[in-house]
């Protein structure tokens, strides 16, 4: 990845129109963008390969060309993070609820002050301890991955209808907004995010998080950060020098801490030769402490890498276990184990915990919040699925034809949904309403899901899909018209009275799987 010097042209002129299409936002004034480098550790090898030479990669601060930097083993004791300030001055710092955030058309300049709903929310704490959609979850809408529009109702509009289904389905926790940068045109998960703009990136997610808090539902800023391919993402290292940390990359997760957000994830790759969630510099000395960041910092999925990172300033890793369904975890035994022998401080366990369930208390998850009411990894468990019935269609006969309603002469054959037979006798149809559009139609009004299959052949599939399903229906047809034209081997009357297109060994599969 390599930018180079000067403010390119179209950045400003990109600026000068968002100054009139985005009145709601104020652009950075520009500057000079610096070189990054992207380098590839071996697992096998402590040597690194460089894919991009320049001389700013040379002297960015603790790069090593030896291997991964790592935090030593040590006895680390535990300053508490700043916190804001409690006395805002309104109306340029009104204080803000989470719950009832400023209006789309307040002025750029008035920034929400969270800190009293954040004092009350850790004084609480101490007493005690997707991009798209409800992931798993049925019943729920799928939304556009990254929406790339200058409207901030627009924005907040989508973060509040998220949330609101989020909170809906007792889902604590949104692992929404996604803001990696795409500076690679090729990276894989560009798709989810908000565009190649760190201007636009920052303001879309600053709205987004707005809404989606505003539903009473806690949303992530991810992935922190520099994780910009797919390709090695859990190897490469994004070297990037300061400047171009703070005016490009960072800046997005500093608007989102801005909005209030309550978690941040760390990312899979490595920032100047060390893991993103084991990296001192950018959780702690950037996030935490420069941002001021008042929430808790979780980890991408297995991206955390030792016990220590909680010094580096990680506070929860998810899944939870080193490998998936291992039960082990570099939390958990681990991470007592390290506290009592010393080497992370029983202060900074307390913190850890305490920004966890702080951000319970900030959104008042804890009053009368919806219980879970879906099963990830068992979604026709009707118990704890609380939804209408599922339904699926089984057969060609429910669908559309391969190409249009009139695509055989004198309707001369049936390759979907058959509704006269052939001959002289028959017309063209200007329009046909399949059972599919007619089920899913009604199944709408009282929020029931409809499946379907419309292979006649493939009976194992059909029985699978039929499988747990509350209502399975085979549709099935068989065709017959006047002698001149010839159909599966049928001249005119049925040559027997079974079904056709393999159906009769159909609607067998079906019933057997769906007693």
């Amino acid at each position: 990845m390599l930018h180079g010097q000067g403010t390119p042209c179209w950045h400003t002129f990109l600026y000068a129109c968002m100054e009139r299409c985005f009145p709601c936002c104020t652009p950075p004034a520009a500057s000079s963008y610096s070189p990054v480098t992207t380098s590839y550790n071996s697992s096998s090898a402590s040597a690194t390969l460089s894919s991009t030479t320049s001389s700013a990669s040379a002297s960015t601060s603790g790069v090593s060309t030896t291997g991964v930097i790592t935090i030593l083993l040590s006895s680390y004791s535990f300053a508490p993070y700043p916190t804001p300030t409690l006395n805002p001055l309104p109306p340029v710092f009104p204080a803000t609820d989470p719950l009832n955030p400023l209006s789309v058309s307040s002025d750029p300049q008035v920034m929400p002050d969270f800190a009293p709903a954040w004092a009350t929310a850790y004084q609480k704490a101490k007493t005690l301890d997707s991009p798209l959609t409800v992931h798993f979850a049925d019943y729920t809408t799928v939304f556009p991955a990254g929406i790339q529009s200058w409207n901030c109702a627009l924005m907040r509009a989508c973060g509040l209808a998220l949330g609101q289904e989020f909170k809906g389905k007792g889902a604590n926790i949104a692992l929404r907004p996604m803001m990696n940068m795409g500076c690679i045109a090729q990276g894989g998960r560009n798709w989810e995010g908000f565009g190649a703009d760190p201007f636009l990136t920052s303001e879309s997610a600053y709205k987004m998080i707005l809404g989606l808090q505003n539903a009473g539902v806690q949303a992530t800023a991810k992935h922190f950060i520099n994780n910009e391919q797919e390709h090695f993402c859990t190897s490469e290292s994004s070297n990037v020098n300061d400047w171009t940390q703070h005016e490009i990359y960072a800046h997005l997760f500093l608007r989102s801490v801005m909005a209030g957000v309550l978690s941040i994830m760390c990312s899979y790759n490595l920032i100047n030769e060390t893991y993103a969630c084991n990296n001192d510099k950018m959780l702690n000395d950037i996030l935490k402490w420069e941002y001021s960041f008042q929430d808790f910092i979780q980890s991408d999925w297995l991206a955390m890498m030792l016990t220590l990172s909680a010094v580096a300033g990680l506070d929860m890793t998810m899944p939870g276990d080193i490998i998936f369904d291992s039960g082990n975890s570099y939390f958990g035994s681990n991470l007592m184990d390290y506290v009592n022998d010393g080497y992370i401080s029983m202060a900074r366990l307390d913190d850890m915990a305490t920004c966890i369930i702080a951000a319970w208390y900030f959104l008042h998850q804890d009053k009368g919040y919806p219980a879970m009411n879906f099963s990830a990894f068992n979604p026709n468990n009707e118990v704890t699925n609380q939804h209408p019935r599922n339904l699926v269609l089984i057969g060609s006969d429910a669908g559309p034809g391969n190409s249009s309603l009139n695509e055989f002469t004198d309707q001369g054959g049936s390759d979907g949904i058959l509704a006269m037979g052939w001959g002289s006798g028959t017309g063209n149809f200007p329009y046909l309403i399949l059972p599919l559009e007619g089920i899913q139609e009604r199944a709408c009004q009282d929020g029931s899901s409809v499946f379907w299959d419309f292979d006649d052949w493939n009976t194992a599939l059909a029985g699978n899909m039929a499988y747990g399903e509350a209502v399975a229906l085979v549709f099935t047809n068989s065709d017959s018209g006047e002698d001149y034209i010839t159909v599966d081997g049928n001249q005119e009357d049925h040559n027997n009275l079974t079904a056709g297109h393999n159906d009769d060994d159909l609607i067998l599969a079906v019933a057997v799987q769906n007693m």
